[in-house]
């Protein structure tokens, strides 16, 4: 199955250039990557960027000016994005961890073996291997797939694999890849579009769908 070709004929060259443009902005400072996936974690993206901007305009966000921030105002920035006590006091745990142990530079994770880093950001509060894989992928440009609910529900429909285990089903996608970073990135991106747009959690488009004739799903329910 080439999935990486399916897709760029699918989308287009004007969606893979735009992919791959939009890509280089998304890690320009790894620490708010970070804070922007965290707050990301159980709302929409509107809401996300919502809370986001109100963060950033209430202070420079770094480690060490999340740590000095009274939590309050931290909480009150995050409202709109749910759960936003849990996801202050997170921040703040995580900021004074980058502060204690790298002195406030977030970029000094970088220069940990990419696994020995995927391990310690497992090791942070509130991330979990999404957040993990989307620093490595974005910020340190290393070729490893986050999982979201789109590609996991593509991948578990194609029979790619049976489980619902993340590492099982990133590892069941990653065997159809070339270690390419520019690839990686744009399958992720197509992906994830390919999910809100055809692969749908209900009343999925199977009669446009490029995987059909490989798809486990479409068989057991149309076959």
């Amino acid at each position: 199955m080439d999935i990486y070709n399916s897709l760029r004929r699918f989308f287009g060259e004007d969606f893979y250039r735009k992919v791959l443009n939009f890509s280089k902005n998304i890690c320009i400072n790894p620490f708010e990557t970070l804070v922007g996936t965290i707050i990301s974690q159980n709302t929409n993206r509107r809401n996300t960027l919502k809370a986001f901007k109100e963060l950033k305009k209430n202070i420079v966000i770094s480690p060490q000016n999340i740590l000095d921030t009274p939590i309050y105002l931290i909480e009150e920035s995050l409202k709109g994005a749910g759960l936003y006590r849990i996801k202050s006091r997170r921040l703040k745990i995580i900021s004074k961890i980058i502060v204690d142990e790298f002195g406030g530079d977030f970029n000094k994770i970088f220069e940990m073996d990419p696994m020995k880093l995927r391990k310690f950001l497992l090791s942070l509060p509130g991330v979990g291997y999404k957040t993990a894989d989307i620093i490595l992928l974005f910020c340190l440009k290393y070729p490893i797939m986050p999982v979201d609910t789109h590609i996991s529900r593509i991948v578990y429909r194609l029979g790619l694999t049976s489980s619902k285990i993340y590492e099982d089903i990133r590892n069941s996608l990653e065997k159809y890849l070339d270690k390419s970073y520019e690839k990686y990135v744009f399958i992720h991106l197509a992906l994830i579009e390919y999910g809100r747009k055809i692969c749908m959690k209900r009343r999925p488009k199977c009669d446009i769908c490029i995987f059909r004739d490989d798809c486990r799903w479409y068989f057991q329910n149309y076959g």
